[in-house]
């Protein structure tokens, strides 16, 4: 669980701002015992100083809860719908009243804290600085399935620069200076407004740089060209070849034919 953690704190974090410098080990104390983990250690620019973003996100360090119980904590408090409930379902798991409900609020607290002060952060900094002729950007939504409640919509947001071999002379290719963000129960414009909000820390957009927005046909993909001051959307490959390939199903000449120019990949 601190791993994935790990991971998702990497690739939601500020990139002009935190900047990988190594993966150091840990112990920690759980009710199950030490256990050790590995987790990335970061260069923050803003400050000049060193800092683990898993650490910082969970508390770590503070002594009232181990992070593992915190991730639990965390996770029941979200998906239950009080403080109590989560405490009873620690209480169920572990066999005991491990922490209290105000224990649980508090850590919650300290969370949203430090989800905001990120936040700010992010407003109160300057245009991004990195100038790109080009910038893609792939946007999808997808449902969750959630235990005891309805549904959740995430929306994600992938940009890179574009294309280049993974090695020297490779047929394999990989995607520049990739980078994402997601948003959940949010509307279509909210999504569009933090995610701009995010490019913008990292790149000076203006009229000169063509945003280019790929996904499918819904709604609040394409209202994201009203957010940069050059922007076009389309439809992504993936979804042009599935409708292409759906309207072709019956016709196996034309199918064939498809199949020949996306083998040969002719634009």
């Amino acid at each position: 669980m601190l791993k994935v953690l790990d991971e998702i704190a990497y690739e939601l974090r500020d990139q002009s701002r935190y900047v990988v410098k190594d993966i150091r080990k840990g112990t920690i104390a759980t009710l199950l015992g030490d256990v050790e983990y590995c987790r990335r250690y970061y260069f923050d620019r803003k400050t000049a100083g060193y800092v683990y973003l898993l650490d910082e996100a969970l508390g770590m360090g503070r002594g009232r809860i181990s992070p593992g119980l915190a991730v639990v904590a965390a996770i029941q408090a979200v998906i239950g719908p009080s403080y109590r409930a989560a405490r009873d379902g620690l209480k169920q798991l572990y066999g005991h009243q491990v922490v209290s409900h105000e224990t649980i609020r508090q850590l919650i607290l300290r969370l949203g804290e430090f989800l905001e002060k990120e936040e700010a952060g992010k407003r109160e900094e300057p245009q991004g600085k990195r100038r790109v002729p080009v910038l893609f950007v792939e946007a999808d939504g997808y449902w969750v399935s959630m235990q005891r409640e309805k549904d959740r919509k995430v929306r994600m947001m992938v940009s890179h620069e574009g294309w280049q071999p993974r090695t020297p002379g490779s047929d394999e290719y990989e995607l520049v200076n990739k980078s994402h963000y997601l948003e959940t129960d949010m509307q279509g414009e909210d999504f569009w407004d933090n995610a701009s909000r995010h490019l913008c820390s990292v790149y000076d957009i203006d009229e000169k740089t063509l945003v280019i927005i790929n996904g499918n046909r819904a709604k609040w993909i394409r209202k994201g060209v009203e957010y940069f001051p050059n922007a076009i959307y389309q439809v992504d490959r993936y979804h042009l070849k599935r409708e292409v390939g759906d309207l072709l199903r019956d016709t196996r000449h034309l199918e064939e034919g498809l199949a020949a120019v996306d083998g040969s990949d002719v634009q």
